[in-house]
């Protein structure tokens, strides 16, 4: 028979924290507060309280890094928030929208003030012409007649004449078969249709008031050809020696035609077979009136 022998450990050999009612414990009991007691104390002091500090820093240092993301966040909102509260004030938009009304309105009654100018200078310039119009229809018909030619007209000028040689002029009343213009082929002392129209047209452009061939004014519609021996101006046959006659300045038109290709041309024609081209400045010469027709005017027809 085997008899066990317990004895009590000794001071020195208790753990810490065990009362001395712990030996009346079970032995289970006793395991398990020995291995609480190994866990709890594992790690020295000195390594616990460098963790703790470690994770305390860590905590920190978060907490300083979020913290300015924290308030960037508050302020955008509180602004947004306040920025909202401004757009949707009545007071405010209404402000706006009377702004603009009275902008636009100043605007507008600038613009109808402006109309209204311009309204009244062309109800002056319509009534001035209407008054002018129907107060003098005679006036108004002569000066629409002076335009176009329809009246004689006296002043200072010049008068040029143009002649065939002595030759072609006896041969005039015999041979028929002559040719003028640009289609002659041989130059046969007879002044051409183009020569005379060349004149005019110097005249014309030298500053001419008024110009006439023979007893023919020219006028916009007056053609000059030729037609077997006569040279035609407006539908009238003329024959040598045929006179141009031009009123305006003197000095001014027969420089002009002094100095034409025409006239030099007509200079040497005149060396060459005798055609002959004077030019005289008139202290006073007389355009005859031209005879008007009815302009032929094509208009639609409604059946």
């Amino acid at each position: 028979m085997v008899t066990a022998l317990v004895t009590a450990p000794a001071a020195h050999d208790r753990m810490p924290g065990v009362s001395e009612s712990a030996g009346a414990r079970s032995p289970a009991a006793r395991r398990r507060t020995l291995v609480h007691d190994i866990a709890r104390d594992a790690l020295e002091p000195v390594y616990a309280a460098v963790g703790t500090s470690a994770s305390l820093g860590a905590g920190r240092r978060g907490l300083v890094r979020l913290t300015p993301l924290v308030l960037v966040g508050l302020l955008a909102a509180t602004a947004g928030y306040h920025q909202s509260e401004r757009d949707l004030d009545p007071s405010r938009t209404r402000a706006a929208l009377v702004a603009d009304v009275h902008r636009y309105t100043a605007a507008n009654r600038t613009l109808a003030g402006r109309v209204a100018d311009l309204r009244e200078l062309t109800d002056g310039d319509t009534t001035r012409r209407d008054g002018a119009r129907d107060a003098d229809p005679a006036a108004r018909l002569e000066q629409l007649r002076s335009a176009v030619g329809g009246t004689a007209l006296r002043g200072p000028g010049v008068r040029i004449g143009l002649s065939d040689s002595v030759t072609a002029m006896a041969r005039a009343g015999t041979d028929a078969s002559g040719k003028r213009g640009y289609g002659a082929q041989a130059d046969d002392g007879r002044v051409h249709d183009h020569e005379v129209a060349e004149v005019v047209n110097v005249l014309w452009a030298a500053g001419a008031e008024a110009v006439a061939v023979g007893d023919v004014r020219i006028t916009s519609t007056t053609a000059i050809r030729a037609a077997g021996q006569a040279i035609l101006v407006g539908f009238h046959p003329l024959a040598s020696p045929y006179e141009v006659t031009a009123i305006g300045p003197g000095a001014t038109l027969s420089g002009a035609v002094e100095n034409s290709a025409v006239w030099r041309r007509l200079a040497d024609r005149h060396t060459a077979v005798g055609v002959s081209s004077t030019l005289l400045q008139q202290g006073e010469v007389t355009v005859p009136a031209a005879t008007l027709t009815l302009p032929m005017v094509a208009r639609e027809l409604i059946p």
